[in-house]
């Protein structure tokens, strides 16, 4: 019985530190938007580092979750209401797991 308490109240830690861990979205929590703005256009960062086309690659993938949260058109500037400027400050890799293979 103690060790099924036990195990329970682990659970419920485990689930409350991935829950309130930092995580990125664009889910809507307040209004940084304008009611009025429809378009969108996402300028090309600036890149601040030394790996090659980050940039683009960043840029890219902002722009396509504007496409898919579907609230913002992504159009060019001319066109826009709003403009989005970006720039990348710092590169890195981080391995997600290691094994003991060569």
């Amino acid at each position: 019985m103690r060790n099924a308490k036990i195990r329970f109240y682990l659970l419920i830690a485990a689930a409350v530190a991935l829950l309130s861990s930092c995580g990125y979205s664009f889910s809507g929590r307040g209004m940084v938007v304008p009611e009025s703005a429809r378009t969108i256009a996402v300028v090309t960062f600036l890149n601040g580092t030394n790996e090659p086309n980050v940039d683009v690659e960043v840029t890219n993938a902002v722009a396509a979750e504007f496409i898919a949260d579907g609230r913002l058109k992504v159009v060019d500037r001319g066109e826009a209401d709003l403009v989005l400027k970006g720039s990348v400050a710092s590169f890195e890799v981080v391995p997600l797991s290691y094994t003991t293979d060569a």
